[in-house]
């Protein structure tokens, strides 16, 4: 015999919000991902450079000054990075590398984690809603 479950009638303020139709799941990561970005983009240039951050902004300074960028694999990331970069400091147009600010350089990483947000919802959806229950099993 199975055991009957007790229904639950306790739910969290985000529980509520993602059975809402009208707002939904998306809404709510969308809210959400929002409200990091609220956060986290003024913030982006109150801290200094770790060394790694500085390692990666010395070898962008070559792509931007230079026009190249030699990839060592033993050391460092690809070229994903400070390409991605390029188009933050054009946006930004400091008159030399001096100019640049930690913001210019971590607003790519930040950009693209909100889209990695945003690709794994569309996923999901593709998914139809597949992912998000697996995530959900316990």
């Amino acid at each position: 015999m199975v055991a009957a479950v007790e229904p639950r009638w306790e739910f969290t303020f985000l529980e509520v919000l993602a059975r809402e139709k009208r707002f939904g799941l998306s809404g709510l990561l969308g809210l959400m991902a929002a409200g990091a970005l609220a956060f986290r983009l003024p913030a982006l240039g109150r801290r200094p450079m770790h060394a790694d951050e500085a390692v990666q902004a010395a070898r962008f300074r070559d792509l931007w000054l230079h026009g190249r960028y030699v990839y060592d694999p033993d050391e460092y990331h690809g070229p994903t990075l400070p390409y991605a970069t390029l188009p933050a400091i054009w946006v930004a147009s400091p008159s030399s590398f001096a100019e640049t600010t930690e913001a210019m350089f971590r607003v790519v990483p930040v950009v693209f984690g909100r889209g990695t947000d945003l690709a794994a919802l569309a996923i999901d959806r593709r998914a139809g809603g597949n992912l998000r229950r697996c995530a959900q099993a316990r």
